[in-house]
């Protein structure tokens, strides 16, 4: 009856009658427009192809969009867009759709709206591109931004949060999916609409703290997760068998083998008949036939284990072989086959570290991704400092000349009303005029010479460094004050070479030190007496005192010194 009510509401949609079933969306907010939106987000109506949904849901954003309601056709746009954004092939056009969505928020500045724009980037980084780095950077903002958002104006936290920790978990990170998972079950009841999604969060929580080994927590939250259903639902029943699953794998790892068999037996039981979910089965199959060889009863070993081989053949999933092989070969070594159980052995090893590889060249592939993401910010960072020190000089000059013409305006019309007044006194305005000239010209002369100064430096210092090298360069004459943030700098650029200079030479006066990093970056003689601000024959002082104090002889350069410390 109710795949008829639908299958009359989809007939409806397409001759124009059926839009009349959604004008209550109409300007309504996200939070009430959500138990629709959510219906229609998880195969609401059923049986529709990809064409006819997007049909199906376009008609809803054509009333949006004759009815004047922005948020309604974005929303209502993102549904005809989702089934592209789980695809590899489909990453491009999803993410500059997304894109398109999220310059039009910058204005709008919609709550909702970024929150699920974050989310889809998100998935489509984490799912389909496989950038997991730039995924959780969205998936940390989303976080931030569900924290300051009230749980009334956002209905699906649940589903944001169990998405960002179920990210953690792939990546083993325990405890931070434990962070999300928990706040996920502290919605409060009106915005937690799916209990599917309820149970997947407990029962994640379980795993995790299963893999703690805190095994109370594990067992509370593997409790918790079938209770979300009701008695009568066929769901609830599945759940209980995979629950029981999970809680009797806590028992078996705590050696408490009489409170594990029974659940065990009904995971496996549930997962063969009921779901034909043959990993799962293996799961529980598999500390069966261990218990059993702990019991000594082989006969009972050998089958439980032959069938959880049987079913991890089944279900294709390589990775429950890894814990399947060692009870194989103690199930040989009891039977006597030791060379089948060193083969089983083997084979074992094998498994465990095929998966570690696996897994680490996913740690690897992050890091790089880390990585390349730093560089790339640098780079943007680098960019945007130079287009701001390029604005501001031409800012400056443009400044000056308007300052220039407007001083030639006044002098002229100046000169032009005063043509008459005594000669002294034209003579004094003469003389401003000059002065006034000339300290608009020594001010462009010392802005070229120091243009030129970075100019000559950049060149000098290459591109390793060039932010902390750009600031560097800025400095003209190191003056008291200005020697602590000069050494700093200095010293990321060239990493713990005071530190080696002062353990090596701890006789070097400060003055002494100064000349010995001046001497480092190529400072000229000339160059080092005005940073310095003393003349050029102290400078040569200074080579001659450092040269008798380092005790160096005739051959012996003070430069490749200095370079090599």
């Amino acid at each position: 009856m109710k795949k008829l009510l639908y299958l009359l509401l989809v007939l409806l949609s397409f001759n124009g009658l059926g839009q009349l079933n959604y004008k209550y969306l109409l300007h309504k907010t996200y939070a009430q427009r959500f138990p629709t939106m959510f219906d229609l987000d998880n195969g609401n109506p059923p049986g529709l192809t990809v064409k006819q949904y997007q049909a199906y849901v376009g008609n809803i954003k054509k009333i949006a969009e004759k009815e004047g309601d922005e948020e309604l056709t974005v929303e209502t746009d993102i549904l005809i867009h989702r089934d592209y954004f789980y695809h590899p092939e489909f990453t491009k056009q999803s993410l500059g759709f997304i894109d398109s969505v999220y310059q039009f928020n910058t204005n709008k500045k919609w709550r909702w709206l970024e929150i699920k724009l974050e989310y889809l980037y998100g998935i489509i980084y984490f799912n389909a591109v496989r950038n997991y780095e730039q995924a959780f950077i969205h998936f940390e903002k989303l976080a931030e931004l569900l924290a300051n958002t009230p749980d009334i104006e956002i209905p699906d936290k649940l589903l944001y949060y169990y998405k960002i920790g179920e990210a953690y978990y792939f990546f083993s990170d325990y405890l931070t999916t434990i962070k999300y998972l928990e706040l996920a079950l502290t919605v409060p009841p009106y915005t937690q609409d799916c209990k599917r999604q309820l149970t997947h969060t407990a029962n994640t929580l379980g795993l995790c703290y299963q893999k703690l080994k805190q095994y109370d927590k594990a067992n509370y939250y593997f409790q918790k997760a079938y209770e979300f259903y009701e008695p009568s639902c066929f769901e609830k029943g599945v759940w209980k068998a995979i629950s029981s699953g999970n809680i009797g794998y806590s028992y078996y790892l705590t050696k408490q083998y009489q409170k594990a068999k029974p659940l065990l037996e009904l995971d496996a039981k549930s997962a063969i008949e009921v779901l034909k979910d043959y990993g799962l089965a293996v799961g529980s199959l598999t500390p069966l036939g261990a218990i059993a060889l702990d019991e000594g009863d082989v006969a009972l070993a050998e089958k439980y284990l032959s069938k959880a081989k049987k079913c991890a053949i089944l279900s294709g999933q390589y990775k429950r072989f890894e814990l399947l092989y060692p009870q194989l070969a103690r199930l040989e070594s009891a039977k006597g086959n030791s060379k089948l159980a060193s083969v089983y052995l083997d084979s074992a090893l094998i498994i465990r570290d095929s998966l570690a590889r696996q897994f680490n060249a996913l740690q690897i592939m992050r890091a790089k991704q880390k990585t390349d993401l730093e560089i790339h910010k640098a780079e943007v960072l680098k960019l945007e400092h130079e287009k701001s020190v390029s604005l501001f000089i031409r800012n400056a000059l443009i400044v000056m000349v308007i300052l220039l013409m407007i001083a030639a305006v006044w002098v002229y019309r100046w000169q032009s009303q005063k043509s008459k007044q005594k000669e002294a006194a034209l003579q004094k305005a003469q003389k401003e005029l000059e002065e006034a000239t000339a300290e608009l010209n020594d001010f462009a002369k010392k802005l070229m010479d120091n243009n030129q100064l970075v100019e000559t430096l950049a060149k000098k210092s290459g591109e390793e460094n060039a932010e902390i090298i750009n600031q560097l360069q800025k400095i003209t004459l190191l003056r008291e004050e200005e020697w602590d943030r000069f050494r700093r700098l200095f010293d990321k650029v060239h990493t713990d070479y005071l530190l080696r200079l002062k353990t090596k030479y701890p006789e070097l006066s400060p003055a002494e030190i100064r000349f010995v990093v001046l001497s480092k970056l190529k400072f000229s003689n000339n160059e080092m007496a005005t940073a310095l601000g003393v003349g050029s024959d102290t400078i040569r002082q200074y080579k001659s005192r450092l040269r008798k104090k380092l005790q160096l002889s005739e051959q012996t350069s003070l430069e490749e010194l200095i370079e090599n410390i």
